[in-house]
């Protein structure tokens, strides 16, 4: 006997299912939860926070360009969603959208640790030079090139 529907691993990740307007209903009656719906228009950029179950119907042909933003603020929930990927089976189609969280800190802390290493450089530099000469010195007691090349004719 066949199923009616698709096997379903992980309810969010499968996409296996559209929210209609009476599914988004039920969400609002029965969990408090109120999904957004809007259209977006060309050239416009659409944010959606680490971790927020969201799904696209396309109203007509397009070309899709995700950039996956990891934050301190995020980092948490993308572990979180890191793990949730690493445990579907092995060919779900959401395994190859992984965010490569450990990657990316392991990357922000090198360059973290980089720029610290260059402004301690820095500063330590600073310390080394000598100070400017006291600008309150006054002119009898400076040398300058026009003071050491002057003559006197008697």
């Amino acid at each position: 006997m066949g199923r009616c529907f698709p096997k379903v691993v992980h309810s969010i990740h499968d996409q296996t299912f559209y929210l209609t307007m009476h599914h988004k209903r039920k969400l609002k009656e029965e969990f408090g939860v109120e999904p957004w719906t809007f259209v977006q228009k060309l050239g416009e950029a659409v944010f959606i926070p680490a971790g927020c179950p969201h799904q696209v119907r396309n109203l007509k042909s397009c070309i899709k360009v995700a950039l996956d933003f990891v934050s301190p603020e995020n980092v948490h929930e993308c572990m979180r969603m890191t793990e949730e990927f690493r445990v579907l089976p092995h060919n779900h189609r959401a395994k190859e959208d992984k965010l490569e969280v450990k990657k990316m800190s392991l990357y922000a802390l090198r360059q973290t640790v980089d720029d610290l290493e260059q402004l301690t450089s820095r500063d330590e530099a600073a310390a080394v030079l000598p100070s400017p000469p006291d600008s309150h010195q006054s002119s009898e007691h400076k040398t300058s090139p026009s003071a050491s090349s002057s003559s006197h004719s008697t």
